[in-house]
């Protein structure tokens, strides 16, 4: 996700798959190359999954076909603070 508001406080279950998000920002490609959010699916046992927040001092104009990648190095510069937040999950 990029492009949050500051005026969200939290984001809201069921977001769906829309590349535009209705608080305003938007949703890149995950790891199954699809937009949005899948969820965990680990092949077996515990995984660990790892959910990074970032605050910018600027937007870009990014699309539904933005990858994790391509954001992170967009970003490099202009990264005022972070937040990490790790949660396993056993299948």
């Amino acid at each position: 996700m990029f492009n949050i508001p500051d005026t969200v406080s939290h984001l809201p279950e069921g977001l769906g798959r829309s590349p535009m998000l209705r608080f305003g920002g938007g949703q890149g490609m995950n790891s199954f190359r699809r937009v949005g959010y899948d969820g965990p699916r680990p092949p077996m046992g515990t995984h660990r999954y790892y959910f990074d927040l970032y605050a910018l001092n600027m937007n870009w104009m990014l699309d539904e076909t933005t990858t994790a990648n391509q954001l992170l190095e967009r970003m490099q510069g202009h990264i005022i603070t972070q937040a990490s937040l790790m949660g396993k999950y056993t299948k």
